[in-house]
Parts: C-alpha cells; structure tokens; sequence
C-alpha cells in the first residue's frame, strides 16, 4: 500500500480549486478568518490576484493594513536622555500608506504632554502613555483613524497608592462589545495586584492576585 504523500494531495487540491468559477471561490474565501485567507494568497497567482481584486474587497475579510511600533531614541540636545517614538509599517506595498501620522500630533497638542509612548493595541485602538507623567489624565486610549481619544485614570489607585505598575494591556473586541478594558498589573514587596478599568462604567476595579499562576 503507498503512503499518502502531502504535497500531492495539496496539488490536487489546488488543482481542482482551480476549477471553481470565481464567484463561487469568492464566496468559499469569504467565510475564511484573515490569517488563512492571507495563506490562500500562496496557493496560486490567480488566487492571490483574486484576493487583491478591489471588486471582491468588500465580500472578503479585510487583511493587514500595516502596524504600529514604539521605538526609543536619544535628543538631539539631550543625548542621555531617552526619547519615545512611535512608527507605522505600511503592508500595502503596491498602495500608499494610509493617512496616519505616527507621531500623533492631535495627542501632543493636548495640555502638559510633551511626548507619547506607545504601550500596547487591540483591534484597532492604541493604548498611550506620556511624557511629563501626570497622575490627573494617566493614560490615553485612541482610535488614530479617527482621531478620537479618550483618557484612562492610570498610574495608581486610590487603594494601593506608590505600587510601580509592571505591565499594561489594552483589551477590545468590536465583535463582541464597543466598550474596551485596561489591564494593569503592579508589584511590591512580593504583592501583585491587578487592577481592570471599563470603559462602559468609567471605573476600574482592583484585586490581590498574590500567588495566582498566570497561564
């Protein structure tokens, strides 16, 4: 008996992929999540021209545009001192990057900030930090397509005053909710505690999470 070989069943496959009208691969490609529909692009030249087809864009799942990095730099003025920034990489590589300015100057622009940092993003909003720290604001969430933004009480909680805060996250699914959550988590003195802000109530809650494995 011969043992199945991989790479020629994937061919045949493909092969009779290849076959289906357009529409119908269309409509089959649609119900794909972006990962595997970006993968499909490998499969053959003319599905991966079927995928890049702007007639076909709204029917199928929207695909990578490009991302967002912080990066850290020294002043021109001041060498020792660490300068945040904050860069866009375009995946489009046959369309110009979209009209994003990293830098963020609308954000800048605001009362006693000098400098954004970027800490962390999810679908779609980018979470900030600072430069000068201000416990009045803490930090920013914004939808830099959009530019609409809103502050996020950050830094310290009433009931655990001076724990340094050792990672933040920005949690939002649009599929699920419009409402997103910042995570943060703080330690001291071999005490971790955890405090989540909602963006629905407008407050946040804080617990002693001491001990619970993280997984």
């Amino acid at each position: 008996m011969d043992c199945p070989n991989p790479k020629r069943r994937a061919a045949e496959e493909a092969a009779a992929a290849a076959g289906l009208p357009d529409e119908a691969l269309v409509e089959i490609l649609s119900r794909l999540p972006v990962k595997p529909l970006c993968r499909s692009k490998c499969v053959a030249k003319a599905w991966r021209d079927l995928i890049a087809d702007p007639l076909h864009r709204r029917k199928l799942p929207r695909t990578l545009v490009g991302f967002f990095y912080g990066s850290v730099g020294r002043t021109a003025c001041w060498p020792r001192q660490r300068q945040e920034y904050v860069n866009f990489i375009n995946l489009m590589w046959t369309s110009p990057a979209p009209f994003v300015d990293p830098p963020f100057p609308f954000l800048e622009d605001l009362p006693g900030i000098e400098n954004v940092r970027l800490l962390g993003s999810g679908n779609g909003l980018l979470l900030f930090d600072y430069v000068p720290t201000s416990l009045d604001l803490g930090l920013v969430v914004c939808n830099p397509a959009t530019k609409q933004w809103v502050a996020v009480p950050g830094k310290c909680t009433p009931e655990y005053p001076g724990y340094p805060v050792k990672h933040t996250s920005l949690i939002f699914d649009p599929a699920a909710s419009s409402d997103f959550h910042v995570v943060q988590f703080w330690e001291k003195s071999c005490k971790t505690l955890v405090h989540v802000y909602s963006s629905k109530t407008g407050c946040g809650v804080a617990a002693d999470v001491t001990g619970v494995a993280f997984t």
